[in-house]
């Protein structure tokens, strides 16, 4: 049987969130289910990457030096290297992910700054992206979960297409069967609006809190997880009314966050930026009606059965989250995204994409 081992950053599972939930369900399913692959979580301490057929490298953005030392022994071996990166323009602009007016001009010049930098190989050490595109560059494969995943690593890291292949978020079925009386009576209110994921700035929550307040909507708005940013968080709370509530973090594969998406009338996903949104996808998987935000790959995976809001514009996501209220309830989109990115689906895509390698 050949060797995988699953590399990711040190702190990843200090941050948990949709990166570290893919990784862990693609582990499990190898680990249980695959007659040709084992599955091991790389020890950096104790582990030497020549020991495995295969590095499958996630989010290596945080990690980027270390990658590439890693990547670049791999190359001198038989080992090869396939990266999951989920990578977005905004890793290197986190100052200014929510000034509309500023990113797209940074975008122009930054690519500007990239194409003189790799014409003087003394100025590519400032370069915030070097090491990332060395890492793709120097990769068998590169996973993209969508187009536009697929369009940023071609424009701002040159990296080759032949290299990169789009394999989509999975999400788990059992998320379609949960029992809403759990949370229910956790919360004690029977209508709500739900937004899942970490309360910080990307992710957009001050914004829906405000549109949520101002759109004077019958029913409550529930934020579940916790605090990356206790700042953030603060003004999150000093824009709230009543009507909102905050939840703890709950663990993806607890019942009790299948259940928090069962019994949601509609759940809210405004973030500056989604590679995917896989919350946004359990939440429909689980028959809720989703507002997604426009930016980023979120049209590759909620086709046209979301509501899509300007992240920037708080009466855009008013107007979506009110559209998506008076809206009726159904099993269309369940169905869609249990047809196209349920985990067995996902997961022959990639063992395909393994043995492509050898």
């Amino acid at each position: 049987m050949k060797k995988i081992a699953f590399i990711t950053h040190l702190a990843s599972f200090n941050y948990f969130g949709g990166v570290e939930a893919q990784l862990l369900r693609l582990y499990n399913l190898i680990d249980q289910g695959s007659k040709d692959y084992t599955v091991h979580q790389f020890d950096m301490w104790k582990d030497d990457i020549l020991d495995f057929d295969i590095a499958h490298f996630f989010n290596p953005f945080f990690m980027s030096y270390e990658a590439k030392m890693l990547i670049e022994k791999a190359r001198r071996s038989d080992t090869k290297v396939v990266v999951k990166p989920v990578f977005t323009f905004h890793h290197g602009a986190s100052k200014v992910k929510n000034d509309s007016s500023i990113l797209p001009l940074l975008e122009k010049s930054f690519l500007f700054f990239r194409k003189r930098c790799q014409k003087h190989e003394g100025l590519s050490y400032i370069d915030p992206f070097y090491n990332i595109s060395y890492i793709l560059k120097n990769s068998d494969k590169v996973f993209c979960t969508s187009n536009e995943e697929k369009k940023n690593i071609i424009d701002f890291l040159d990296v080759p297409q032949d290299l990169l292949s789009i394999i989509p978020n999975g999400v788990d079925i059992n998320f379609k069967n949960g029992d809403k009386e759990e949370f229910l009576d956790k919360i004690d209110v029977e209508d709500y609006i739900l937004f899942v994921g970490r309360i910080e700035p990307i992710k957009n929550v001050l914004s829906l809190i405000k549109a949520f307040v101002r759109s004077e909507l019958p029913t409550k708005l529930v934020i579940v997880g916790f605090q990356k940013d206790p700042q953030y968080f603060q003004m999150c709370k000093d824009a709230a009314n009543e009507d909102v509530i905050f939840h703890p973090h709950i663990p993806f594969n607890s019942t009790l966050l299948s259940s928090a998406y069962s019994g949601a009338k509609v759940f809210a996903l405004p973030s500056y930026y989604e590679t995917c949104g896989v919350s946004g996808l359990e939440a429909g998987l689980a028959g809720s009606n989703v507002v997604v935000t426009e930016k980023g790959g979120t049209r590759d995976y909620f086709d046209e059965f979301a509501y899509y809001v300007n992240p920037h514009s708080i009466d855009s996501i008013k107007k979506g989250l009110i559209e998506a209220y008076n809206s009726p309830n159904d099993d269309i989109f369940s169905n869609y995204i249990e047809k196209n990115f349920s985990w067995q689906t996902v997961y022959k895509k990639y063992i395909e994409a393994y043995d492509s390698l050898f």
